[in-house]
């Protein structure tokens, strides 16, 4: 049996030789020379800048701006250059933000089309994918903004894309959008509950599975519980928490916005339209909103056929005159000559007369008093383009200016809150012959676009700069993070979507149940830099002027003089950007990451 030698004694390794000693004294060595490195080159740093009299710290921030930002949260001249920068990085934030989530949607109808069947889907996906990746990003917002957006029409004769209420015009695009009204904490609170219900059902339903052995559409329970509260909920606060109403004259017996399509009717000047040539028939079928709405679109159709010939007329007849000056020895160019200019005279007649007609029906509107940018403006609106009714908007910021204007008559109806309108209709002169009509108001409103003389009234507005910078990111990154989906589709094994498709599982729900949860696993961590990406690639909007923080800080800077820390607040913003969108992915990945026992 071995036997340890009792004169054998156990010695401690010198720590020169002890390897972790060494790694920890060779960290220790390693920060320090980083600190002292930094050390030398911040108090190098100060004493230049004493010489130079170069004031440090930030106190400047608190100075007035004294410059204008184009678009943004609130914002005036006056504010501070602190207030501009904040102002700067929530437009960056609301570009990137914004961009990541098209980003996504685009890459993953990408990806999968560049894997489809379909030769003609693939090939387009394809080519879209190995064009736009190798076109410099500033070179494609260059292009879409001078190209593209500022190419398209004026305002006036905005696109509409399959007659949605979407304008595509110079000024950049208006789409619907949704705003919140008085009632809306309500129902958020509905919904909240809603989701407190759906998280209790699912852990129910998951233990009464686990406990019996019985597969249960939990899914199907959730989402059924979960919307059945949304929608009491909704119903709830449109039927009993809505505060607003309409004053308008009593006369008009008037009991809901739609009766407002009759006031428009009566305010048809058919004598001006008879004589514009519209005949009696015509005449007599305008009884509704939606016939005067076919009226004008009929009107502007035959316009639109007419203005070009007229155009080319004008031009025929001005090369066939000049002909007849340069050249006056045919008889056939003067008689050419001759007959063109009634035609000319024809179709500038025509067109003339339907202007004419279309100028009257757009004198018949609804003019809505309101304040400015009220719920209870965007809800009348909404409701009154909704049933073809055209409206007018008088706004101001405060309801005694508003008032005011009702009180002289330039208005057909008062919106805003019922309390505030019973206190104006109390000072009118004849307050007997105005009533204030409550109306039912739902927690969010569709508030839809209209045009309105030279402008368009409601709806959410992307300038051109906007458009352009988040059209550009969009369109830049999706190509390249097509291609991540396409491989993380790629890393799934082939025998999982043969044994979906042996199950009986369709194409979407082999998509949508088994390929993708398992390539989200690939796709995230290389997905992750494409977003940071995306938001580093925002502070290329400087050149084409949105005024993010990369443009509103060099304004600072210039104004300010304060270049380093200017700098820094760019170093600091683009990297607290990062860190966050960095930690929330991989807390993301960390969540599908799959995990062995």
């Amino acid at each position: 049996m071995a036997t340890t030698s009792p004169n054998i004694k156990e010695t401690a390794i010198p720590f020169w030789r002890d390897v972790r000693v060494l790694g920890v004294i060779g960290q220790v060595i390693f920060m320090a020379s980083v600190l002292i490195g930094l050390g030398w080159l911040i108090g190098n740093f100060i004493q230049n800048s004493e010489i130079q009299g170069l004031k440090l710290g930030f106190e400047f921030l608190n100075t007035t701006a004294a410059f204008d930002i184009a678009e943004g949260i609130e914002y005036e001249s006056t504010d501070t250059f602190g207030r501009a920068l904040w102002v700067a990085m929530v437009n960056t934030i609301r570009v990137s933000f914004i961009g990541i989530i098209l980003t996504t949607i685009l890459a993953l109808i990408t990806g999968i089309a560049r894997l489809s069947d379909n030769w003609l889907i693939s090939k387009i996906a394809a080519i879209y994918v190995e064009t736009v990746r190798n076109i410099p990003l500033l070179v494609q917002l260059f292009f879409i903004y001078f190209g593209v957006i500022l190419k398209l029409p004026p305002l006036r004769e905005s696109i509409q894309p399959f007659g949605w209420p979407v304008y595509l015009n110079q000024r950049g695009v208006t789409l619907p959008g949704l705003t919140a009204t008085a009632s809306f904490p309500i129902w958020l609170a509905f919904v909240v509950l809603g989701v407190i219900l759906m998280l209790v059902l699912w852990t129910i339903q998951s233990r009464l599975e686990e406990k019996t052995g019985q597969p249960i559409n939990k899914v199907g329970s959730a989402a059924a519980a979960f919307f059945i509260v949304v929608a009491v909920g909704w119903l709830v606060t449109t039927n009993f928490s809505s505060n607003q109403g309409i004053m308008t004259a009593s006369s008009r017996k008037i009991e809901d916005l739609a009766d407002f399509e009759k006031i428009l009717v009566a305010k048809l000047d058919e004598d001006a339209l008879r004589e514009a040539g519209v005949n009696r028939a015509t005449l007599d079928a305008l009884t509704s909103a939606e016939a005067i709405a076919a009226l004008k679109a009929d009107l502007t159709a035959q316009l639109q056929a007419l203005a070009p010939a007229e155009v080319e007329e004008e031009t025929v007849g001005e090369a066939q005159a000049a002909e007849v000056e340069g050249d006056a020895e045919t008889t056939t160019e003067e008689t050419a000559a001759t007959e063109a200019e009634p035609v000319d005279e024809a179709v500038a007649d025509e067109v003339d007369a339907l202007e004419t007609q279309l100028d009257i029906l757009d004198e018949a509107v609804i003019t809505v008093c309101a304040v400015a940018d009220s719920p209870a403006m965007v809800n009348a609106a909404s409701q009154l383009r909704q049933q073809n009714i055209p409206v007018e908007i008088e706004a101001e910021d405060r309801m005694v200016e508003v008032g005011e204007i009702y009180a002289e008559g330039d208005c057909d109806l008062l919106v805003g809150d019922e309390a505030e309108l019973a206190a104006e209709r109390a000072i009118l002169e004849d307050p007997d012959q105005h009533e204030v009509i409550p109306i039912d108001v739902a927690p969010l409103v569709v508030n839809t676009p209209a045009p309105a003389g030279l402008n368009i009234q409601g709806g959410f507005k992307l300038t051109p700069e906007f458009a352009a910078v988040l059209f550009g990111l969009v369109i830049y990154t999706g190509a390249f993070a097509s291609e991540i989906v396409r491989a993380g589709i790629l890393s799934v094994s082939k025998g999982q979507s043969e044994a979906a498709r042996a199950l009986g599982l369709s194409e979407g729900q082999r998509l949508r149940l088994i390929v993708i949860p398992q390539a989200l696993r690939v796709i995230i961590p290389p997905m992750t830099s494409q977003y940071l990406n995306l938001t580093k690639n925002s502070s290329l909007a400087v050149a084409i002027g949105y005024p993010d923080l990369v443009a509103v800080g060099y304004t600072v800077l210039n104004q300010s003089g304060y270049a380093v820390q200017v700098i820094i607040i760019f170093m600091v913003s683009y990297l607290t950007l990062s860190l966050t969108i960095s930690a929330f992915l991989n807390w993301y990945n960390k969540k599908i990451a799959l995990v062995e026992r």
